[in-house]
């Protein structure tokens, strides 16, 4: 007779998958670096926009500035005009009074009838209105 039937000898089992925990470490590592990626071109955004604001508000600030500057300038220069024409103003009141007062004096005199001190100012009238 022939030999019984023996099956064949089962194959020696396969030694446990080695690359699907790296599939799978390798898949974790590319979602992180996108999550990565997209948070910092997030930002990156983010501080381009706040560095164009602060870039315009900075301009604002220099011509605001720069306006100011030239309002300073013209007040200076309102201020030293005034200062000149007050000195003028100064100097021709003073002149003014040095006829003035001796006619005002003489006038006084001769209201009060002191004719004495009527013709001591009319001689200063006459000096100090020549």
């Amino acid at each position: 007779m022939t030999a019984p039937y023996a099956p064949p000898p089962y194959p020696p089992p396969q030694p446990a998958s080695r690359t699907r925990p790296v599939v799978v470490v390798l898949a974790l590592l590319v979602v992180l670096a996108l999550g990565a990626a997209g948070t910092m071109a997030a930002l990156w955004n983010d501080a381009r926009q706040d560095r164009t604001t602060a870039s315009r508000a900075l301009d604002d600030a220099t011509r605001q500035v720069d306006d100011r500057r030239a309002e300073l300038s013209d007040t200076r220069k309102a201020i030293q005009e005034t200062t000149e024409k007050i000195s003028s103003l100064e100097s021709e009141n003073a002149e003014l009074h040095k006829c003035a007062d001796p006619a005002k004096d003489s006038i006084i005199a001769a209201r009060d009838g002191n004719q004495p001190a009527l013709a001591a100012a009319i001689d200063r009238v006459e000096v100090a209105c020549r």
